[in-house]
């Protein structure tokens, strides 16, 4: 599980990504590669510098990596784009344009570019205490050479941003984890020689329940039944198990392009028209305001603030609403049917609360109790909470009758996130309006 950044680090190391296209435009009027200036080169190269970034995962900084490995992706990724750039020729039909000129086009954005990474690395990543002055609480688990090493390593390297707070020597599984202050502990280095795959399991776990980024050195040859990611801190090998594609920063970005695409075309051309018309139907038929807002559990577990529109008369009860509830109004009853009460949830998107497409958000009255019913419930909490999500495109939405329905939800939940996709994302996305449109069942 990786340690999600606060949004004022996440705007910071977006920068460069910002700058790369500002480079890749100015470098266009700087070297044209046609007498015409051509607007279709420029989204050409924009479009392909994005793309090969989707893949060599340029962008993706941690305060302990090797200045090798930026080098060597920088290198890939400019090998890549220098051979997308000289396919445009081909694929536009356009033997006329300057392949000299497009040779210096590339190499003014190559080195300006490599440069400002350069120093955007050496800024902002590897002397990350002048942005985030509080480190990350570490806990070391194990007693073997290497662990002594790494403690040694974190002790000199302070800008590695991690602080340990606690080290554990202890060699079962069991008393270890009961020595864990889950509300503290943000990072664990575990030694993979004193326990078994058993012991390894269950302290997987305990972190992915409690949001603790683990990660293992790489001490002993093991064969993981998940995908992997080998990094070093400083000449130590280190393994963090990847669970889910969205813990990838690229996919992440992807995934956050269509959330703002469509909540703006939702605000835009439909609430726009919509809101002022429910606005008057909700405040006729019943005191209180059109939109409210709830309390709900978001990622890591957060709180937000949930906007929907009012379907109920005003009350204090927590309980979910049944398919014969009396508080609910009958323009509410009509709009619940439709799904409709919950399009102000396209602001929560737009704000980065939520997502068009994720676990559900529960309130906080319930969230402890449905977490009884499963040890999987909070895995859910990896991921921005949705509008809709697979679970809800099964059947497993609104009223929980029975243990089965909430374990049901989780299990959905649970394989969306470890199978997340752009192309799922979007068969959800139809799959709800078509709901909408057609009618659930389980909509009351």
């Amino acid at each position: 599980m990786t340690y999600n950044p606060s949004k004022q680090m996440r705007i910071i190391k977006s920068i460069p990504r910002l700058f790369d296209i500002l480079i890749l435009v100015i470098a266009a009027y700087l070297f044209p590669v046609s007498i015409d200036f051509s607007t279709s080169f420029i989204i050409y190269a924009i479009l392909l510098w994005k793309l090969i970034a989707y893949f060599s995962n340029i962008y993706f900084w941690v305060s302990y990596m090797r200045l090798v490995v930026i080098f060597f992706r920088l290198g890939v990724h400019f090998l890549s784009f220098l051979g997308g750039l000289f396919a445009y020729i081909g694929i536009f039909k356009m033997p006329d344009l300057s392949r000299e000129q497009l040779l210096h086009y590339f190499l003014f954005s190559a080195l300006v570019i490599f440069i400002i990474h350069l120093l955007w690395f050496l800024i902002i990543v590897r002397y990350n205490r002048l942005i985030n002055r509080r480190p990350l609480s570490t806990l070391l688990i194990g007693n073997t050479p290497q662990i002594f090493e790494l403690k040694a390593v974190l002790a000199n390297r302070t800008d590695f941003g991690f602080r340990v707070d606690h080290h554990l020597k202890i060699k079962t599984m069991k008393s270890v984890i009961a020595q864990i202050d889950p509300k503290r502990t943000r990072v664990i280095f575990c030694s993979l020689k004193e326990f078994s795959e058993q012991e390894v399991v269950v302290l997987q776990k305990f972190t992915h329940n409690h949001f603790i980024d683990l990660k293992f050195l790489a001490d002993l040859d093991i064969v993981f039944n998940h995908a992997t990611i080998q990094e070093y801190i400083d000449y130590l090998p280190i393994i963090s198990i990847r669970e889910t594609p969205l813990e990838r920063e690229s996919n992440r970005y992807v995934k956050r392009m269509l959330d703002i695409l469509v909540s703006l075309l939702v605000i835009l051309f439909v609430l726009s028209w919509l809101y002022p018309i429910l606005w008057i139907l909700i405040r006729v038929t019943s005191k209180g305001p059109a939109i409210f807002s709830q309390k709900r559990n978001g990622l890591n577990n957060q709180v937000f603030h949930c906007f929907k529109f009012r379907s109920m008369r005003h009350n204090n009860s927590t309980s979910q609403a049944t398919q014969e509830d009396d508080r609910i109004t009958p323009i509410g009853k009509f709009i619940r049917k439709k799904s409709i009460d919950e399009l102000p949830q396209f602001f929560n998107v737009l704000l980065g609360d939520m997502s068009v497409v994720g676990p559900r958000p529960h309130m906080e009255a319930h969230n402890q109790k449905f977490a009884e019913k499963t040890g999987t419930f909070a895995f859910r909490h990896m991921v921005k909470p949705g509008i809709t999500g697979l679970a809800q495109t099964k059947g497993y939405r609104g009223e929980i009758k029975s243990d089965e329905d909430i374990v049901n939800r989780v299990k959905y939940d649970i394989f969306y996130i470890k199978n997340w996709s752009f192309l799922l994302d979007v068969k959800i996305i139809f799959q709800t309006v078509w709901l909408m449109v057609f009618g659930d069942k389980k909509a009351y």
